[in-house]
């Protein structure tokens, strides 16, 4: 199926997890691993999502579509799946 590579690793005794997951630390951290860049160019929504996310959940309580509670998720929502990149924006 391709899930695996040939350098991933199992432990099938839950018992020896994380004895083996620190070893595994460990032996990446003397070979002098660094963890990769992150990546800046992959494109997110702002405040353009933001806004029609808004629009959406007003349109769907005016239409009877939601109830008053699920407003007020649909408020809170948005924001944190914009925050990040409105965050990066605003530096």
């Amino acid at each position: 199926m391709g899930l695996l590579s040939e350098s991933d690793r199992i432990t099938m005794n839950r018992e020896r997890v994380l004895s083996d997951a620190k070893t595994r630390a460990l032996e990446l951290a003397r070979a002098g691993y660094e963890p990769p860049v992150p990546r800046t160019d992959i494109p997110a929504p702002g405040e353009n999502l933001l806004a029609t996310l808004k629009m959406g959940v007003h349109m769907m309580r005016q239409g009877d579509f939601v109830t008053d509670y699920e407003v007020k998720l649909g408020a809170r929502l948005p924001r944190y799946s914009a925050a990040e990149t409105l965050r990066r924006v605003r530096r």
